[in-house]
């Protein structure tokens, strides 16, 4: 089963990957909602539930809860040399945040950063991307198996 999702997810990246523009309505790169930027550098953020819609990408809501494929495309080759700490957090009201995934720093030469993650609890989350031998951090925040405003408004 795990090998099943693996193989289309490769798939399903492969095709993203040739057309990252239309993936987006057409934007470019700089405007795509699913891009977040660390000082001059672009990483772009991707998020897969194929159990669910092998077909759906997503990447500030993703509609259910569940095994979740997280995918991180670090755009610049400079950085593909340096190490990066992957890690999400489950938003909670305790004191510190739950950590549900960390990947401890390393390189990354082919620019893609592939992990699951178990995004069992409906909620908010943040994937967090960390640039070792600097302050520079990404923060994609990550809404999981909750209603969009503009979707309950829409429904009223």
């Amino acid at each position: 089963m795990k090998h099943g999702v693996l193989s289309l997810f490769c798939v399903l990246w492969g095709a993203v990957c040739l057309s990252p523009v239309w993936a987006h309505g057409g934007v470019g790169i700089e405007k795509d909602p699913c891009v977040r930027r660390a000082g001059l550098y672009l990483v772009h953020f991707a998020v897969y539930q194929p159990q669910f819609d092998p077909a759906a990408e997503y990447c500030a809501a993703v509609p259910n809860a569940g095994n979740t494929i997280l995918v991180f495309d670090v755009v610049d080759p400079e950085l593909r040399t340096r190490p990066l700490t992957i890690q999400v957090d489950e938003a909670v009201s305790a004191p510190a945040p739950k950590t549900v995934l960390y990947l401890p720093p390393q390189t990354y030469p082919t620019g893609v950063v592939n992990a699951e993650a178990h995004l069992d609890l409906p909620g908010q989350y943040t994937a967090i991307v960390t640039f070792d031998e600097s302050v520079d951090t990404i923060q994609f925040p990550l809404r999981v198996a909750m209603w969009s405003p503009g979707v309950v408004a829409l429904g009223a």
